[in-house]
C-alpha cells in the first residue's frame, strides 16, 4: 500500500516521466509495446501495472487476514476500498486526476487474485479430502 501511495504521490510529469523510462527499458531488453499496442502502449502499460499492482496487494492482504473466515472476500474488499482512496488522493496531486476507470482496473486485478485463490484453495481441499478417502480414513 505504502508503495502504490508513492507512486501516486507523484505528479503528473514526474509520473509520466518514470513510465517513458519503463518503455525504454522495455525497448531495450526487446518488448517493444509499440508494436504490440501501437499508440496506445503506455495506456496498455499504465493500466498492466494497476491491474498487476492489486492482484499482489489481494495476495499480501489474504495473507496477512490468514485465519480469519471469509478471508478472500475481506481481502477484496480492502484492495477495492484502498482503490477508490487511492484516486480520491490523486484528486490532489498536481497534474493527476481520480479515474473510475482505474479503480475498476485495480479491482479486476483483485478479483482475478481472488478467483485464483478461491480455485486454489477448493484444488487443495479436494485434494485432502480424496487423500483421506483412499487411505479409508473417511
Amino acid at each position: 500500500m505504502g508503495l502504490i501511495f508513492l507512486l501516486s504521490n507523484q505528479p503528473g510529469s514526474d509520473s509520466g516521466q518514470l513510465t517513458a523510462k519503463i518503455m525504454a527499458f522495455l525497448q531495450e531488453i526487446g518488448l517493444d509495446l509499440p508494436l504490440v499496442a501501437g499508440q496506445y502502449a503506455t495506456l496498455v502499460l499504465r493500466k498492466t501495472a494497476h491491474f498487476t499492482e492489486y492482484f499482489i496487494l489481494f495476495l499480501w492482504v489474504k495473507m496477512a487476514l490468514h485465519g480469519r473466515s471469509r478471508r478472500l472476500l475481506l481481502a477484496f474488499l480492502v484492495c477495492a476500498a484502498y482503490a477508490c482512496t487511492d484516486e480520491f488522493h490523486q484528486l490532489f496531486i498536481p497534474g493527476r486526476v481520480g479515474n473510475v476507470g482505474d479503480v475498476l482496473v485495480d479491482s479486476s486485478g483483485a478479483a482475478l487474485a481472488w478467483a485464483l485463490s478461491w480455485w486454489r484453495e477448493k484444488m487443495k481441499a479436494e485434494k485432502l479430502k480424496n487423500s483421506a478417502t483412499s487411505h479409508g480414513k473417511i
